[in-house]
This record gives C-alpha cells, sequence and structure tokens, in this order.
C-alpha cells in the first residue's frame, strides 16, 4: 500500500498600478483564473479570484470569445464568475476579465478554456462506494470534535477518474501521462480544473485494501495522509473507489486552528499502527518499525502556509511515567512543515489513558503549547 498527499496551491500574483506622486498606489492580489485545463464539462464556472485589501472593486467585466456575458463580482468570495446557461461548443475559448477599483483604476486579465470533445452537461450523482467513503471520513472526524465534510460532485468526479486511469495502467500515484487510457489529466489540479473546480485542496491515493471502509480508515490512520483530513471547518470532499484503489480529494480551507488526534478525551484509540504509508515515518529511525503505535498527530492550521517549531513532545502513561516514542517534525522531517508526528515504539496498552505535552512556537516565534488525553480501546 503507497499513499501520497500534495497540496495543489493556485498560483498568487500581485497586479500593480503605478501612481503618479503623491496619488494613492492601487494594488490586487489573484489567486486563481481559469479553469485554464482542458475541462470535461459542457458548462464550467468561469472564475477570477481578486483581493483588493484596501480597496474596492466598483466595476467588473468578463467577455467570453468577445461577447459580454453575465459575470458578477461577489465581495464575500472575492470572486468575479460565470456560469454558462447553455453548454460551450467543443473546442477553445477566450475569456477576458476586466476589474476596476475605487472607480480609478482597471485590471486585467484573459486565459483560454478549452472544452473536451468527450465533455459532459452534468456530473453524475455519487455513487454508494463515495458516499460511505464520506460517512466513515465524517466519523473519523466527529471523534476528533470536527465538523463534517460535504460531498462535491467536481472531487467525486475528479477522484473516480483518477482511480479508472490507475486501474487501467495497473498504477498507483497521482500522476497520469498524456497518451495512456483513461488520461484525464496529468495533475492533481488539472484534473480537478477539469470538472471545474479551481480551489486549493489536497489528493490523497492508497492501494490494497478491499473496501472502501478499510482504504478509508488505512489513509486517516497513516499520520501525513492524515493531517488534510484534520483540517478545521466545513471542507467539501470527494472520492473514488475500485480495484482496491481509492483516491480522495479533499478542499484546503486556511481556516485557522490548532488541531490534534487522537483529540482530548477521545476514547477507543487503535493501540497500534502497522506502517505501509509512502514514504515510511520509520525511514528515519534505522531499524524501527514498521509495527508501532497508534500516530499521534498535532497540527496547526491557518492562511497561507503554515510552518511550526518543536522545542518537546512528550508522551506519558496514565502513570505519569514516559513512553518511549519517535518524534517526527520539521526539523528532521522533509514531510512535515505544520505538524509534528509523534509515534510510540512498541504498541500502546488496551484500556489505558495516555497524555501528550507539545511546546512549539509558530512562523513568527509566538508560543504554542498543547496538553491533552485519550484513552486507547480494547
Amino acid at each position: 500500500m503507497s499513499r501520497w498527499a500534495i497540496p495543489w496551491l493556485a498560483a498568487g500574483i500581485v497586479l500593480c498600478a503605478q501612481p503618479a506622486l503623491g496619488q494613492k498606489r492601487y494594488e490586487a492580489r489573484t489567486a486563481y483564473f481559469g479553469p485554464r485545463a482542458v475541462v470535461r464539462i459542457q458548462k464550467p464556472q468561469l472564475r477570477w479570484e481578486v483581493w483588493c485589501d484596501d480597496s474596492k472593486v466598483t466595476s467588473a467585466e468578463m467577455t467570453v470569445d468577445d461577447k459580454v456575458v453575465p459575470a458578477r463580482y461577489d465581495p464575500t468570495t472575492r470572486c468575479l464568475s460565470y456560469a454558462p446557461s447553455t453548454p460551450l461548443s467543443v473546442g477553445p475559448h477566450h475569456v477576458e476579465c476586466h476589474i476596476i477599483v475605487d472607480d480609478a483604476v482597471t485590471f486585467s486579465r484573459d486565459w483560454t478554456t478549452t472544452i473536451a470533445p468527450d465533455a459532459i452537461e452534468t456530473l453524475p450523482a455519487a455513487g454508494a462506494d463515495q458516499v460511505r467513503a464520506l460517512e466513515i471520513a465524517n466519523a473519523l472526524r466527529r471523534a476528533g470534535g470536527l465538523p463534517e465534510m460535504v460531498l462535491d460532485p467536481r472531487l467525486c468526479a475528479a477522484a473516480l477518474g483518477h482511480v479508472e486511469y490507475l486501474t487501467a495502467n495497473n498504477l498507483i500515484g497521482h500522476g497520469e501521462r498524456p497518451g495512456t487510457p483513461k488520461f484525464l489529466g496529468a495533475s492533481p489540479g488539472d484534473r480537478l480544473e477539469a470538472f471545474g473546480f479551481g480551489s486549493s485542496s489536497w489528493e490523497g491515493v492508497t492501494y490494497g485494501p478491499t473496501t472502501v471502509d478499510e482504504a478509508m480508515r488505512a489513509l486517516f490512520d497513516a499520520p501525513y495522509h492524515r493531517i488534510p483530513l484534520l483540517q478545521p471547518g466545513a471542507l467539501m470532499f470527494g472520492s473514488g473507489f475500485g480495484s482496491q484503489r481509492l483516491d480522495v480529494e479533499i478542499e484546503e480551507t486556511g481556516a485557522a486552528a490548532i488541531v490534534c488526534s487522537p483529540a482530548d478525551g477521545q476514547k477507543g484509540v487503535p493501540t497500534q499502527w502497522l506502517s505501509r504509508e509512502d514514504p515510511d515515518p520509520f525511514r528515519l529511525y534505522p531499524g524501527a518499525g514498521p509495527l508501532g503505535g497508534y500516530p499521534i498527530v498535532c497540527a496547526v492550521f491557518g492562511p497561507g502556509e503554515q510552518s511550526i517549531k518543536i522545542s518537546s513532545a512528550v508522551l506519558t502513561d496514565d502513570q505519569g511515567a514516559a513512553v518511549e516514542a519517535y518524534v517526527n517534525s520539521p526539523a528532521n522531517d522533509g514531510q512535515l512543515t505544520n505538524a509534528v508526528v509523534i509515534i510510540a515504539r512498541r504498541p500502546l496498552k488496551a484500556k489505558s489513558w495516555y497524555r501528550v505535552h507539545i511546546e512549539a512556537s509558530d512562523a513568527s516565534g509566538s508560543p504554542i503549547a498543547a496538553n491533552w488525553r485519550f484513552e486507547t480501546g480494547a
């Protein structure tokens, strides 16, 4: 079984209007515009995300193939968008956008959206396995005090399409190669854009389990792949399952919180974990693994890329005695930036309480402290 987690981060670009001497400097930031990939739906939402922190968008216009369309700028989502009421024809379409800030300065952006010959008019409803994957994921989040995720048809279509590609080519992983059977898009971002999803997201892939329940649980148990599933807030979620392959697509929200898993007071936590994660957290310790205690994760979330520096991370049993454990953090593990992973060197005792104490600091040097306890199951 191999698993990865890759965040697809929309490009951030700063647009500036150079002022004359003594006049106001206007600035806007655009995080996404598109879709720019080959699109597999006939009526994709066309979007340009524009942030104007100290100004106001006073006018906005979008044209498709030189014709003005009824696009709307929403100051809440900070996005100029348009959803076609009728299918776009197969082939390329030129999109051009203009916004006026404070009735004074115009910013512009243009791109090409290409409709694939096999594009569908309506996204399919979620199948039984996709609904079941969400149920399992939400049960795991509820146990940790996190809100439920919601199923998104765009994420489901992209995930299922990737599973079909991996199955047809007897592969596992995130990449796809043009010209091979069932090709959808080279990168996770391309595949999501193909079905009209243009926000930042994470993709997790697993191979081996024969049921979607086992596959979803295995993905959550693996510490690197658990991190995206621990994000705070109500997330959009999609999945695809088939031929012992599970692909999950998870929205990246940028909501701020410190999340620990297992959570404070959580009961019934597994006592052990057999690592089949790729990369393997035990790779840092020669001779370690593949069996150890159930992984403990503490992650810092927020807008932009978060980082954490660990001062100490201690696991103790219900008698207060220190438990020997491996500690993976950004200081020694290149797979981590915003999280610390603690794995006891031996399986934990059943029906026992454990306490975790972490002292750390964020990118600005502000202190972070987490102190909580959980109980293992039978």
